[in-house]
Formats: structure tokens, C-alpha cells, sequence
């Protein structure tokens, strides 16, 4: 049975939502803030199983990778 591809959609974009939803496995991290259009491609991209970030996230996400202190703790 294939696993279902599911993307969060959330008008948040800390880290305390971000990491939750990505370690429970879903397909992506989208902003409600998004164009529709752009929410309609990435959607579109979920279903055939990449992950997708919204920029904003992405931006967020890398900037943490980039931390310092948080590599110190990896």
C-alpha cells in the first residue's frame, strides 16, 4: 500500500512547526501566505513524492543549518 504524500499547509513557519511536521514525515512545509498558484505546483509536486518547502521556510530552514550553535549540538 503506498504511504500517503502529505503536505502541511500552516501560516506558521517557526521552528517549533517546521521540525515537528518534517520528523513526522510529510511531504513539505507550505505557507498559507503562498500564491495560489504557487500552492497549486507545489501540491502538484507533493503528489509525486518530492518534498517541497515554501520559501519562506526553505530560507528559515537553511539559515538554521547555518547556525553555529547548532551544529555544535549535532
Amino acid at each position: 500500500m503506498p504511504t500517503p504524500r502529505v503536505p502541511v499547509l500552516t501560516m506558521f513557519d517557526t521552528d517549533a512547526d517546521i521540525t515537528p511536521a518534517l520528523k513526522a514525515d510529510t511531504t513539505g512545509h507550505l505557507l498559507t501566505a503562498d500564491r495560489p498558484q504557487v500552492l497549486y505546483e507545489a501540491i502538484r509536486t507533493a503528489t509525486s513524492g518530492r518534498t517541497i518547502l515554501s520559501e519562506p521556510v526553505t530560507d528559515h530552514v537553511v539559515q538554521q543549518m547555518r547556525t553555529p550553535a547548532l551544529l555544535l549540538r549535532a
